[in-house]
């Protein structure tokens, strides 16, 4: 949905929850019956009070979720919409707020990846300049078109990799603006050659190629990888520096200051959430990143990481419990109807979902008593979604916060 206003600029308007803050594109589900173009315009209506006119359909989005111990697999149809009526303050429930962005500020703004590619799209058809240089997209392998002209410092493509316990994640960046994004498995015997051709066949997708990489930011829990990524980049990346790799205990600037007891021992992923904490947001901080392991972070008002509290991961603490418990039958995650099960799987959902919401609402309480309170709560990691709509403790929702601190700590020391 956009308009125009009196300059000729263009804004877009976007959906978003309050707490924890995510920013989206307005959608929904068809009811029976209705064409595609006739759900669009209605829950468009709906979730932003909007009345508005079909301009041309933008792009798709596929995807897998879970949902009441099923897999489901979805497909959103975008479409590009102006506004011909209505008042965002007529929306209704389903989101807090309803605002108008410019379109740098939505590509900002916005909590998801493949919207940001819609919104850049949407760019594009408009016919808007970008502020900073445009996004190059694409659903399948385009012919190639270099991405950056060399010698242009300030639209540098940086390949930002971190890689975790149970996954890697990638992401591109031109300049500040990210490109795109990648999860991948992680597994420590996998070769450099292996995951060069992983990139190599996702790189298209994007409008991009190996060869347009021009710097790697790393960060690895898992050490054996560090040298893998390392070849990789000398390899297979022929125009990029050597890799920038986090270390607690290295000469690099890391933007933060480590206030631990052994610096060296503190995870690369939990310095670089800190410094995007300390960056994009506001201090003090909390970071919870909810993975393999579910960790807070405590970040002060001076920019320093103070230390964390580490717990089994959403997934690890019921592996562990199904192993060890004879009689207990392994169950699909879903939102439970009530705290109080009346039988042993409503009852294993109930302790899963609500007990793990109040894991974390009692260590966030302690961690804003002992910085004084005011922190603010950001989450991020794969399985925070299973907690966000259960709690109001978490202000901001940043599932990219890892890759963008890499960006920033490879801005800080290239």
């Amino acid at each position: 949905m956009y308009r125009r206003e009196a300059s000729g600029e263009a804004r877009v308007a976007l959906v978003g929850r309050l707490r924890p803050k995510r920013w989206a594109l307005p959608k929904g589900t068809p009811i029976p019956g209705e064409t595609l173009e006739e759900t669009a315009l209605r829950e468009v209506a709906e979730e932003t009070g909007l009345q508005a006119r079909i301009v041309e359909r933008l792009d798709e989005i596929q995807y897998w979720f879970v949902w009441a111990g099923a897999r489901h697999f979805k497909i959103v149809h975008f479409y590009l919409m102006e506004m011909t009526g209505g008042d965002v303050a007529q929306h209704d429930a389903e989101y807090d707020v309803v605002e108008w962005f410019t379109l740098g500020d939505a590509l900002r703004a916005l909590s998801y990846p493949n919207e940001i590619r819609v919104v850049e799209k949407a760019r594009q058809a408009l016919g808007e300049a970008p502020e900073t240089g445009g996004l190059i997209t694409g659903q399948t392998a385009p012919s190639y078109t270099p991405l950056v002209p060399h010698g242009d410092a300030g639209d540098t493509v940086l390949l930002a990799i971190d890689v975790g316990n149970t996954n890697v994640k990638a992401g591109v960046f031109r300049g500040e603006t990210l490109v795109a994004t990648w999860r991948l498995e992680t597994h420590a015997r996998r070769l450099a050659d292996e995951y060069a051709a992983l990139l190599g066949v996702l790189f298209p997708y994007a409008g991009l190629r190996l060869a347009d990489v021009q710097a790697v930011s790393l960060s690895s829990t898992v050490p054996a990888l560090v040298t893998t990524f390392r070849d990789l980049t000398e390899r297979y990346l022929p125009n990029s520096a050597p890799a920038l790799v986090v270390r607690g205990g290295g000469t690099e600037q890391l933007g933060i200051s480590l206030a631990v007891e052994n610096p060296a021992e503190m995870g690369p992923d939990r310095i670089v959430d800190a410094l995007a904490a300390a960056r994009l947001y506001r201090l003090p901080a909390i970071v919870i990143d909810f993975g393999t392991a579910t960790t807070f972070d405590a970040i002060d008002a001076d920019g320093r990481l103070l230390g964390m509290s580490l717990a089994p991961g959403f997934t690890t603490a019921m592996d562990g419990l199904f192993q060890r418990a004879a009689r207990l039958a392994r169950i699909e995650l879903q939102k439970p109807k009530s705290v109080i099960g009346r039988n042993t799987q409503t009852a294993l959902h109930s302790g899963w979902v609500y007990g793990y919401v109040g894991l974390v609402e009692g260590i966030v309480a302690r961690m804003q008593r002992e910085l004084g309170g005011g922190a603010c709560v950001i989450a991020t990691g794969g399985l925070a979604g299973e907690v966000l709509d259960e709690t109001d403790v978490i202000e901001v929702f940043d599932p990219l916060l890892t890759i963008k601190g890499l960006r920033l700590f490879w801005e800080m020391n290239r």
